[in-house]
């Protein structure tokens, strides 16, 4: 499940949205259901480094 809230930034898309549900009301998010398929998984993920080289814990000041 992805949301996403730029759609509906746009008044195009948000009139659009409106419409399409019977003008009940304004979409405040849009989802995009799916699953993914194997064979196009996209790229590698990003390595991340571990916390430890990241955060530094300082000693309370006394």
């Amino acid at each position: 499940m992805l949301p996403l809230s730029s759609p509906v930034e746009l008044d195009f898309t948000r009139q659009a949205l409106r419409r399409m549900l019977g003008e009940l009301g304004y979409a405040y998010l849009v989802l995009r259901l799916g699953t993914a398929d194997p064979d196009h998984a996209g790229p590698p993920h990003t390595p991340r480094l571990p916390a430890e080289q990241v955060i530094e814990i300082e000693p309370p000041s006394a």
